[in-house]
């Protein structure tokens, strides 16, 4: 993803909650927003292996929108992030994150970086 796939900034102006292409339109325009990427990459990585166990997760700015997507996944008993979807100013964020033990970690990780506007309040897996 970090070569195949860009932010669209067109669509984040227009798209609000919980609003994501399938993957396959994803994999077909090769880039949206993060619940585009976040979406995605769980259903790759669950077609690759189903014992990754990925889910979307849900990353509450205290700040307001915007809020955040990424996906989880499981590996050797550890937690793993994957992040390619965030915009230009949330750069740092983007990534394969972990090992972690929690999304708490994960939480501790994403606290721990400087970006304007951003404040974590919340990180939640959901069935998405």
């Amino acid at each position: 993803m970090h070569k195949e796939f860009s932010y669209d900034m067109d669509r984040s102006r227009t798209v609000h909650g919980w609003q994501p292409r399938t993957p396959e339109q994803s994999f077909k325009y090769k880039s949206g927003v993060c619940e585009d990427g976040a979406l995605f990459a769980k259903d790759a990585l669950n077609r690759v292996n189903p014992n990754y166990r990925a889910k979307t997760v849900f990353i509450k700015n205290r700040q307001g929108p915007p809020h955040h997507w990424v996906t989880s996944f499981r590996l050797d008993g550890k937690l793993y992030i994957i992040d390619y979807a965030a915009g230009r100013h949330w750069s740092s964020m983007m990534g394969v994150h972990g090992p972690y033990d929690s999304l708490n970690d994960y939480k501790s990780f994403l606290s721990s970086l400087t970006i304007p506007k951003f404040d974590c309040e919340l990180v939640k897996e959901w069935d998405k």
